[in-house]
């Protein structure tokens, strides 16, 4: 019963240990070293959740910086989009209305040529 235990955890324990430990004794050993290794698997654990929390929150931080960047992109070409909206707008009645000159001119100039 004892080569077994020596056999899963030899580096932990010398042959003359194992000879002189009952198997309540090293049963007991064991269970301490397995809790004192979990332990240390748990602080591991918890390092990486906070690794992957700050880079979390670093990715977080770097995604809202490039939102607001965003926003303020989509606000400026907002007040492109609208400045040129208002001069196609004014170009279009500019248009009108030299259509309607032409066409005044025009029939000014019919009237003229049936009338002279």
């Amino acid at each position: 019963m004892a080569s077994r235990y020596y056999d899963e955890y030899d580096d932990m324990f010398t042959d003359e240990e194992i000879k002189n430990m009952d198997i309540k004794e090293l049963n007991k050993r064991i269970e301490i070293s397995n809790v004192s290794s979990g332990y240390v698997k748990e602080l591991k654990s918890m390092r990486r959740k906070m690794k992957r929390q700050q880079y979390g929150k670093d990715s977080r931080r770097k995604v809202k910086e490039s939102m607001h960047g965003l926003v303020d992109q989509k606000n400026r070409l907002r007040t492109e989009y609208d400045s040129l909206r208002r001069e196609v707008e004014e170009l279009e009645e500019t248009k009108a209305k030299l259509e309607c000159y032409n066409m005044l001119i025009e029939m000014e100039c019919r009237w003229n040529y049936y009338y002279e």
